[in-house]
């Protein structure tokens, strides 16, 4: 037998749908138990339903959408014309709870989604009144049931000449040994306050709040009010996703989430069922704001129908209903645009949207049976108020631990040292820039006191995964020599223009005070290693553990000269000999050394024990310099050892950019501490006009740094 498509309920309620226990036989007849409903089934196309029996589900609940039945019953309906009868409470008794509570009835067939529901009337509603005609007593007796001698015996219980006068007059007054009160309260014993009920006559009245006090336990500060106080507030009065506002809009906890469908589903001409197509939406989290984003094309707009289902709904909203001319669609409903029917907010803000979103297109114009007529594309969003993530949006400067995970293995600790803490092993990275020009971001690592990180201290930032292999710059230059330091630089060129936008890790070089640290001709010493027996992985880490870089080239010269290394050694910059003309301070390694080599090494420090800058040396754009010679007079033996002398080394080619962007250093061309390799003339903006690849006895200017 066809199931029908559609039900019309009409309620005839005629009696109780509720029993009701009389605590006494009442003079009435006993008020019935069931209430009588009728209504019609009618098929799709409008008629009435076919003869016979239908299984059905009628229940009762408290609102018009949403919740849960308060009572039901499954029973067969008769239909006959179209037109059946139903006993309510004939299957399972309705309780007196549930028609105190019950508003609306509902009806579904056999498996049919539920139709909508139906307000209950008055009628139904009277049974309520058969509370009325008996109060729900235990061991109640009427005086109808006390014949009159008993009633006249019970007169004589109670005589009021045996009564005491108080029991007549409910006078204090009545009373006997009644107590004297006025001995119990005087008034010269109470506390002004107690007659004046001024607060003036308090005494230790509390001090509130001023500018400048706390607000006390749990509390925190909302304002202040008009006389200087503070305003003061509950700390759970805070709004959760106040974070933004309270960050200056740098901190957010509110993300958009979106489930999107499968794109460009076609849509049937004049398919009465339309076309469906569901999307699983797992959870987000908490809904603050829920819309539902479509983009849809047609060749009439106004013969097209929208309905979309959420999680466990019997009836759609209605998102769209014709309305609109032209051929396309693109719109955010309960966003932009509102729905047609139903109450999105009010069924999902607040709660978890996890579960089946179906949608429902249909295009009642009849163009070409059987051909399509247009496509759309949709999705399900909410905003969310996360408790799992946060997005910060601008620079995070961290000082000591960033966890990420558990933190339970040690790659999942990110370290931003603070350098005047002896215990930390590893580069101080301080910061990183988004991409930029060479001489840029040398600006912006001065800016913070510090240098772009040396090839050692990149590496072995990289290595702590605290940036990853993208490519950046080094304060040597960044030079990749044969692309063997992808390790440390990320993969820029081999001999790249300052224009190239990189990345770029700063690095402080502030070493504190160590015991067992030597000079030797000015030059911070705090280890060595004179045997040609370790990989540049391993020289990394042995001056990282004793919180210092490798030495540079200038460094190795002065060590070279009082014979403190006498084989080649592992630099910051990664011992590239160009050509064999940095065997003065690098020994004979190699140009183009791989990392697997082994050299010997020494761990080198400034002079710097603290990011101040120590008298009377000048700050330059966050650079620390001890002395400029600005002629190109000087060979590159001179510059090591004048820059040891004051306890500086030569500054970095990062740094002579800083110095020659702030018109410091001026000489047409200049030594650095790694060399002054000019990179085929794409290192000027640090070096000036120095040659590609210099020898030591090069005439050129140079500045000291810490």
């Amino acid at each position: 037998m066809s199931k029908p498509a559609a039900a019309t309920l009409r309620l005839a309620v005629a009696a109780c749908a509720a029993a009701v226990t009389l605590p006494w036989s009442a003079p009435a007849a006993a008020l019935p138990t069931t209430a009588l409903i009728e209504g019609t089934l009618s098929t799709a196309g409008g008629g009435p339903a076919a003869d016979g029996n239908y299984g059905v589900k009628v229940s009762l609940y408290k609102d018009a959408v949403g919740g849960t039945p308060l009572w039901s019953e499954q029973a067969t309906l008769a239909v006959a014309g179209g037109q059946f009868q139903h006993a309510l409470g004939s299957v399972a008794p309705v309780g007196q709870a549930v028609l105190q509570a019950a508003a609306y009835i509902a009806i579904a067939v056999a498996s049919d989604p539920e139709l909508a529901r139906k307000p209950l009337h008055g009628v139904l509603f009277a049974a309520r009144a058969g509370t009325a005609e008996s109060v729900a007593c235990s061991g109640c007796i009427a005086l109808t049931q006390l014949d009159s001698a008993l009633q006249a015996d019970f007169k004589s219980f109670v005589k009021g000449s045996d009564l005491a006068d108080v029991a007549k007059s409910g006078n204090f007054s009545d009373l006997n040994g009644a107590p004297v009160m006025s001995t119990y309260a005087k008034v010269a014993d109470l506390k002004k306050v107690a007659t004046s009920g001024s607060y003036n006559d308090l005494i230790d009245k509390p001090v509130f709040p001023k500018a400048g006090s706390a607000c006390g336990t749990d509390l925190v500060v909302k304002g202040f009010k008009a006389d200087g106080s503070l305003d003061c507030v509950a700390g759970a009065g805070l709004a959760p996703d106040l974070i933004d506002e309270v960050s200056n809009n740098l901190i957010f906890n509110t993300f958009v989430e979106a489930v999107e469908s499968q794109a460009d589903i076609e849509i049937p001409d004049f398919a009465g069922a339309g076309v469906t197509t569901s999307v699983l939406v797992p959870d987000l989290g908490t809904a603050k704001k829920i819309w539902f984003a479509v983009d849809l094309t047609n060749s009439d707009l106004s013969a097209v129908k929208i309905e979309l289902y959420g999680p466990g709904m019997a009836q759609p909203y209605l998102v769209y209903n014709g309305g609109k001319s032209g051929t396309e669609l693109k719109a955010k409903f309960n966003d932009d645009t509102p729905l047609v029917s139903g109450d999105m907010n009010k069924d999902w803000v607040g709660k978890s949207i996890k579960g089946t979103w179906s949608v429902i297109v249909r295009d009642s114009k009849d163009n070409v049976a059987g051909s399509t007529d247009g496509k759309f594309t949709w999705s399900i969003a909410i905003e969310v108020l996360s408790t799992k993530k946060i997005e910060i949006k601008g620079d995070l400067n961290v000082t000591g631990k960033l966890t990420v995970g558990t933190g339970a293995s040690p790659t999942d600790i990110i370290e931003f040292k603070n350098c005047a803490l002896t215990d930390k092993t590893g580069p101080c990275v301080v910061s990183f820039t988004p991409a930029r020009a060479f001489v840029d971001a040398a600006k912006f690592c001065g800016a913070m006191k510090a240098d772009i990180c040396t090839d050692s201290q990149a590496f072995g930032a990289r290595r702590q995964s605290v940036y990853m292999l993208q490519a950046s710059w080094t304060n040597s230059f960044a030079d990749n020599d044969g692309g063997q330091w992808t390790i440390a630089n990320g993969g820029t060129g081999d001999d790249h223009p300052a224009t190239s936008y990189y990345s770029t890790p700063c690095c402080f070089n502030v070493t504190p005070t160590q015991q067992g640290e030597q000079k030797v001709g000015g030059v911070r010493v705090l280890k060595v290693n004179n045997a040609a027996n370790k990989t540049w992985n391993e020289a990394v880490d042995a001056c990282f553990a004793v919180n210092a870089d490798l030495c540079d080239k200038g460094q190795y010269y002065v060590l070279r000269q009082q014979g403190v290394v006498t084989v080649p050694v592992w630099s910051s910059d990664h011992s590239d000999n160009d050509g064999n003309v940095c065997s003065s301070s690098v020994g004979g390694t190699s140009d183009d050394p791989s990392p697997g080599q082994q050299y010997g090494f020494a761990c080198c420090a400034t002079g710097r024990t603290s990011l101040a800058c120590p008298a009377p040396n000048t700050e330059v754009g966050g650079v620390c310099v001890a002395k400029v010679f600005n002629s190109n007079s000087y060979a590159f033996s001179t510059a090591a050892t004048n820059c040891a002398s004051m306890g500086a080394r030569i500054c970095s080619t990062a740094q002579s950019a800083v110095l020659r962007s702030a018109g410091v250093l001026s000489c047409p061309g200049n030594w650095s501490a790694s060399h002054a390799d000019n990179d085929s003339g794409y290192a000027s903006v640090g070096v000036g006009n120095a040659s590609d690849n210099p020898n030591d006895g090069n005439a050129l200017g140079y500045a000291c740094c810490f």
